[in-house]
């Protein structure tokens, strides 16, 4: 399958743990039913679990030695339950906590596309920042 163990998407996750799978194992089932998820048999993985998967990175680049879900033995099963370690993200910017949660969002529809990862005002510069706020506040 498709992602590594840890750093999934939940749509990957659940493919993986789809009640056909949970049959032959001993996975709970109760895992997915904390976190429906809409998972067509034939759906193709798309580019929005790449951009879940660096948005994890991002968090993790930012935040040394984090992850936000959690400690390896807990991350896939927190990555299904959506539980996100927010507070860690104090520490950042507040532009840089916006673009990791859209990235890392249980919706994959409601993920960036990596151009508008590239467009996120984190990436930027002090004029173009300023710029933005005249106009804004000329309004």
């Amino acid at each position: 399958g498709a992602g590594t163990v840890g750093w999934s998407a939940p749509e990957v996750l659940a493919r993986r743990w789809s009640p056909d799978a949970l049959a032959s194992s001993d996975i709970s089932e109760s895992v997915l039913e904390v976190s429906p998820i809409d998972v067509a048999s034939n759906a193709r993985t798309s580019r929005s679990v790449d951009i879940f998967s660096l948005g994890c990175i991002f968090y993790s680049t930012l935040l040394p030695g984090l992850h936000p879900f959690g400690e390896w033995y807990e991350r896939e099963a927190n990555i299904m339950k959506n539980m996100v370690k927010k507070d860690d993200l104090d520490d950042v910017s507040p532009d840089a906590a916006d673009l990791i949660l859209c990235m890392i969002s249980r919706d994959p529809r409601a993920r960036p596309t990596a151009e508008q990862v590239c467009s996120h005002p984190y990436f930027w510069s002090a004029p173009r920042r300023l710029k933005f706020i005249c106009e804004l506040s000329d309004r």
